[in-house]
């Protein structure tokens, strides 16, 4: 089993507008959950996700910094940072 440390989320496109695409680069664990943060740590989306849906729809948010949170199978969360432009 690897650490979390070693699991990367590449997130993009990175500023975004309308789409989020994230891939998990580890194959034994799946993102079950995506909530995104503004930065004060208000919740403003969540997302269910399967295995065949790798993107959230970001299209209501309004230009800014966000912290994007990902779910994993094994109940690990891991963190990004997300740039909208508008």
């Amino acid at each position: 089993m690897r650490n979390l440390s070693d699991v990367e989320i590449q997130v993009y496109p990175n500023p975004a507008s309308d789409f989020v695409n994230f891939d998990l680069d580890y194959q034994d664990e799946t993102i079950t959950k995506v909530v995104v943060y503004d930065l004060l740590g208000t919740v403003v989306t969540t997302a269910n996700v399967s295995i065949e849906q790798s993107y959230i729809d970001v299209s209501s948010l309004s230009s800014g910094s966000y912290i994007i949170s990902f779910e994993l199978s094994n109940a690990e969360v891991m963190n990004e940072k997300m740039i909208i432009r508008k």
